[in-house]
C-alpha cells in the first residue's frame, strides 16, 4: 500500500470505498442502506458541536427537525480549518448520513501505510450506519446517560468491521477474536459473538432495537466484564458470572 497520498485522493478514494460497501452490505442485510455522505475534516468544532445538539434533541425530541440543517451548517461554518480530537481516525454523525474522516496527515499516513486499513474503517463507520437505520436515530449519544449503549453501538460496528462483512475485504482476512482493538470496542464484539452463537445470525439485525432485552437474556461472562468500563458493569441488567 502507498505511504504517501494527498487529502483530495484520500477523500476520493474512501467514497470509492463507501461505494463498493455499501451495495454489497444491502446485499447481504436485505436493507436499503441510502445515501452516506463522506467528508474530510480537522475540526475539534465539529464533533463537539454535534455532541451538543445530539444532546438537546435528546432532552428535546421536538428538536430533532433542525438536526440536518444544523449539522450541514457546522460542517459549512467549520470548512477545513483546525484541529480533529485525539487520533480517531473517523467518527460518523447519524442526522446526515456522513462519515466525517481525519485529514491530519499523520492520521491519513497510518490508514493508508496497512493493507486493508480504509477498507476496515469504512466499513465500521458503515457498521454505525446500518445501526441507526435499523435501530433509529432517536438514541444517538444518548450512552451519555446509558453507559451499556456506547458498547453496543461500538461492538456492532466492530463485529462488522472484523466479522459479519470481514469476506468483502480484497483479501477475505478475518481477524482473531481476540485482536479487536480498543478494549471497550472488544468487549461489545464479545456481545455480538455471544448474541450470534446463541441465536444465529439473524439476531444481528434486532440488535439495535433490542439490545437491552438481548442483554438481559445473555450473562455477561469474563472478557466481556474484564474489557467493560466499571460503569457499564454497574448498568449491566443481567446476570452477571464472574470466572477466572
Amino acid at each position: 500500500m502507498q505511504k504517501t497520498i494527498s487529502r483530495p485522493d484520500y477523500m476520493k478514494l474512501a467514497q470509492e470505498k463507501v461505494e463498493l460497501y455499501v451495495p454489497k452490505i444491502e446485499e447481504r442485510v436485505g436493507i436499503e442502506l441510502g445515501d452516506v455522505n463522506v467528508r474530510g475534516t480537522l475540526h475539534s468544532i465539529v464533533p463537539l458541536a454535534n455532541h451538543g445538539i445530539s444532546l438537546l434533541i435528546h432532552e428535546v425530541p421536538s428538536s430533532a427537525v433542525l438536526m440536518p440543517v444544523l449539522a450541514q451548517l457546522i460542517y459549512t461554518l467549520t470548512a477545513y480549518r483546525g484541529f480533529f480530537p485525539g487520533e480517531d481516525p473517523a467518527f460518523y454523525v447519524p442526522h446526515n448520513h456522513t462519515i466525517y474522516l481525519n485529514m491530519r496527515k499523520k492520521v491519513i499516513e497510518s490508514i493508508i501505510m496497512e493493507e486493508n486499513s480504509l477498507d476496515e474503517l469504512i466499513v465500521h463507520e458503515l457498521g454505525h450506519h446500518l445501526w441507526f437505520k435499523l435501530g433509529g436515530y432517536h438514541n444517538y449519544l444518548s450512552h451519555e446517560k446509558e453507559p451499556r449503549e456506547k458498547l453496543m453501538i461500538e461492538g456492532f460496528a466492530t463485529y462488522c468491521e472484523y466479522i459479519w462483512f470481514s469476506d468483502f475485504y480484497p483479501d477475505k482476512r478475518k481477524r482473531p477474536l481476540n485482536s479487536f482493538g480498543n478494549p471497550n470496542y472488544h468487549a461489545g464484539a464479545l456481545r455480538m459473538v455471544r448474541f450470534v452463537q446463541e441465536q444465529g445470525d439473524d439476531v444481528l439485525l434486532r440488535v439495535p432495537r433490542e439490545w437491552r432485552e438481548l442483554g438481559r437474556a445473555t450473562p455477561l461472562l469474563g472478557e466481556e466484564i474484564m474489557f467493560s468500563t466499571r460503569a457499564q458493569v454497574e448498568a449491566f441488567e443481567g446476570q452477571i458470572i464472574a470466572t477466572d
